[in-house]
């Protein structure tokens, strides 16, 4: 069985995410989804996101970019009440959002 990665070093989801390409990984999302995946760009994202906190707390100058952070976060929660195939795109969408936002934060 060949290796599967589902972390940020996988180009399917590092490109999605830094916008370079269209493509929403959601056979990556799903299959993260539904089994416990101990690596995955998921927990990274939850990783940036923290940085990115620690970042906001330094500094009230970037202050607007948390409550985009916030904003996201919020449409996140919401979305994942429902995750299926059809609304993965969606809920890819909005964690790429928050992804390039963290990246803006601890850059």
């Amino acid at each position: 069985m060949p290796f599967l990665d589902f972390t940020l070093n996988n180009p399917k989801i590092k490109d999605f995410l830094e916008g370079t390409s269209e493509f929403a990984p959601v056979g990556e999302f799903m299959y993260v989804h539904t089994h416990f995946i101990e690596n995955n760009f998921l927990s990274e994202i939850e990783v940036m996101v923290n940085l990115a906190c620690e970042e906001l707390l330094k500094s009230n100058k970037k202050a607007g970019v948390g409550l985009k952070i916030k904003s996201q976060a919020e449409k996140l929660g919401v979305q994942l009440s429902s995750v299926t195939e059809e609304t993965a795109p969606h809920i890819l969408e909005t964690l790429k959002n928050i992804y390039q936002l963290c990246k803006v934060l601890i850059k």
